[in-house]
This record gives C-alpha cells, structure tokens and sequence, in this order.
C-alpha cells in the first residue's frame, strides 16, 4: 500500500499506481498486508494532460481464493434524490437488488443510495468508481453489474 489513496501493486517487475476510492479505502484498512497477492478490477483512462493513464479501483480479491466472500468491493451508488428517483431511480434501485440477490453477489456487491450525483440533468443517474450511468433505466442494472462480473448478466 501507499498512503491512504493509492496503491502500488508489483507486477513482473513493474510497478502500477492506483487509486483507490473512499468507499473502498474504508473496507480495505487493515486487510491487505504488503506483498499479499491480489486481483484487482477497475477502470483506466487518459488523463486530460495526456501525460499518464488514470486507473481506479473498484474491487480487490485476494489471489488464489474462490470468488464471493473473498472481494472487497465498492459500493454501486445511486442517486435517490427525488428528480432521480420519480424518473425511474427507484426500479433501478430494485433491478439492481434482484440481479444482486439472483447472481450470489449479496456479499460482495453492495448498493448505496445517495442524496444526489449533480447530474440532475441526465438522471436517473447511478456510479460506479470510474464509470457514470446516466439517464439509467431497470434495462441498465445488468451492464451496471457486469463491472463486476466480468460478463454480462
């Protein structure tokens, strides 16, 4: 680990700077012990200057165990705020449950209601670290959840 919003992961010699979310920072404190073996899943893109690649983390698994109890993940976050909500946030919000529960994944993937993602203008709008969902629809929960997946659900 280094410091409390990135991590440094060693990889075939090769060093990877992450950053690692707020929401996922809680979860890890304490779990990770230096040169433990993890997978990591998340997102990349160009940073505006051009000059180094943005990568952020929304799950940690520690290697070499099966997939469940084992991933330390980030919330899904979804906006509650009532525009959001009356304009289809609400049966996103139960999409996501049942493909949750339907899945296995009630230990790992958690959801998170939030008072509002200032993107009012294109809710329902959900977010996962490194990937916004706008104008989301109950359709939308199984993309949403394939970040996490790995494939489609």
């Amino acid at each position: 680990m280094l410091g409390k919003r990135r991590i440094v992961l060693r990889c075939e010699g090769d060093e990877v700077f992450l950053k690692i979310p707020k929401g996922l920072r809680h979860e890890l404190e304490g779990r990770l012990k230096p040169g433990e073996r993890v997978v990591v899943r998340g997102s990349e893109s160009a940073e505006a200057t051009g000059e180094r690649d943005r990568r952020v983390v929304f799950q940690v698994s520690r290697s070499g165990t099966s997939a469940g109890h084992s991933s330390i993940t980030c919330p899904i976050r979804v906006c509650a705020k009532k525009s959001c909500w009356r304009s289809g946030g609400k049966e996103l919000w139960q999409e996501l449950e049942r493909r949750i529960a339907d899945a296995g994944l009630k230990e790992t993937v958690r959801l998170k209601a939030v008072d509002c993602l200032d993107r009012c203008k294109h809710g329902p709008n959900a977010e996962v670290p490194g990937c916004e969902f706008r104008r989301c629809t109950a359709k939308d929960a199984a993309g949403i959840l394939a970040r996490f997946t790995g494939d489609a659900m």
